[in-house]
């Protein structure tokens, strides 16, 4: 399937840049059970701004000034930590 995805073909393994790939490239993907698969992937990937992949290492000064990183898990987010970017 990933030769299929010739955008994704040159992605690092284990960087998590793969996936962030795939979903940038669902549109491109033929079989119906992986497009479901990374459709799903996407939901979960974007509810957590921990698995967006570089996010925290693009972000972290921003993070730690905003207070964005302080969410416990089972923690209710309130909107404001949706917002900060």
């Amino acid at each position: 399937m990933l030769r299929q995805i010739k955008e994704c073909a040159d992605e690092p393994v284990g960087k998590g840049f793969l996936v962030s790939c795939l979903v940038d490239h669902r549109g491109n993907i033929t079989e119906y059970q992986c497009h479901q698969y990374i459709t799903k992937m996407t939901a979960i990937i974007f509810s957590d701004y921990r698995l967006i992949c570089g996010f925290m290492d693009d972000c972290k000064a921003d993070i730690n000034l905003l207070k964005c990183g302080s969410i416990r898990p089972g923690e209710k987010v309130p909107g404001e930590h949706v917002a900060c970017r």
